[in-house]
């Protein structure tokens, strides 16, 4: 009987020190400081592998203020054929703004261009960096790389086609998420990735300096 009581002890004592190790924090969702470019580098940790994404300002500023007012979810999975899978969820309903960096075709509007894609308000855009290869057909201009090549808008309002280097652009697209909820689905012509998160939610950390707080 003492032996039992003292085995059941052992276990329920084990089971106590187990828990905290076990338990997960939310992930980290950061934002980096403006570059001389005016870029910003958001990292995210405790989802997976961390993983980093550039974004230009503007953009950035929204992302953390959406987030701000309704909170910011993450998904991440291991896409084993491109690399690591991320889609980023600021606020709630129709107006959240959702950023996702996927470079194949899936289910649920994962994009098949090798841009982020952002999407607010039912609305969905390809949003890269590309260098401007010559002006097109009604103020669009011909990038080098990614959906740019069919023809974008420059993000910057003072940007000409001439000015070299790489630059913004945006496009329309309609490939968009329906369900934020929904986990994200490696692509592997060679097997499967692996899962990470889903909608998960996170904490935002150094917006204040983007929000002028």
């Amino acid at each position: 009987m003492l032996r039992a009581r003292l085995a059941h002890l052992l276990v329920a004592l084990a089971a106590t020190l187990v828990l905290p190790a076990a338990a997960t924090a939310d992930p980290v969702v950061r934002f980096g400081k403006v570059d001389r470019s005016g870029n910003v580098t958001l990292s995210v940790r405790g989802a997976g592998p961390t993983q980093r994404v550039t974004v230009p300002r503007t953009m950035a500023r929204e992302l953390a203020a959406q987030a701000r007012r309704g909170g910011l979810r993450v998904s991440t999975a291991r896409d084993g054929f491109t690399g690591n899978m991320l889609r980023l969820v600021a606020g709630s309903g129709r107006q959240a703004m959702i950023v996702d960096r996927m470079r194949r075709g899936g289910p649920n509007g994962q994009s098949g261009a090798s841009a982020l894609r952002l999407q607010v308000g039912g609305l969905a855009f390809h949003v890269g960096r590309t260098t401007v290869v010559r002006p097109g057909k009604g103020g669009k201009v011909i990038g080098r790389s990614g959906p740019s090549r069919n023809g974008a808008y420059l993000m910057g309002s003072g940007e000409a086609a001439g000015k070299g280097g790489l630059q913004w652009y945006f496009v329309r697209t309609g490939k968009k998420t329906t369900n934020v909820a929904a986990p994200l689905v490696p692509f592997n012509p060679y097997g499967t990735g692996s899962a990470g998160v889903t909608a998960q939610p996170a904490r935002i950390v150094g917006a204040g300096a983007l929000l002028g707080e």
